[in-house]
């Protein structure tokens, strides 16, 4: 079940990262735009879903199918829910705060898409060797 987790978190982690560095200001309006709204967008609950279809698959393994260092995922996805929580229970909030970063925060924003393009490696690795 890691092994899965790991290669699904590998390449969505890299689609947004490259998505991110090679489209930037398409896919950051894009984001405006979504989380700009009152209630949420189709686009936004489908990435909730996609969300909470991880942890669910991660708690799943944790559980019923642990391997030696499955708690380093585990970890990683639940402190990461911590943001989709924001999303599912304080909408308004929480999406006016992406909203104010996305628009303050173009350098941020390019480390950002690098970083999640290094951590797609990452899980990409940890899928291969570790699990």
């Amino acid at each position: 079940m890691f092994k899965i987790v790991c290669y699904i978190l590998s390449i969505t982690t890299f689609v947004k990262s490259i998505t991110g560095i090679f489209a930037h200001d398409k896919l950051y309006n894009w984001a405006k735009r979504h989380y700009s709204k009152e209630k949420r967008s189709w686009t936004t609950i489908l990435l909730i879903v996609y969300g909470v279809g991880v942890l669910i698959l991660t708690w799943y393994g944790t559980i019923f199918d642990y391997v030696k260092y499955g708690w380093i995922v585990t970890i990683l996805i639940t402190f990461s829910s911590i943001k989709l929580a924001g999303l599912i229970f304080n909408w308004k909030k929480v999406s006016k705060k992406f909203v104010k970063f996305i628009e303050n925060s173009k350098e941020k924003l390019w480390m950002l898409d690098v970083l999640l393009l290094i951590i797609s490696i990452g899980f990409l690795l940890m899928g291969i060797y570790l699990y």
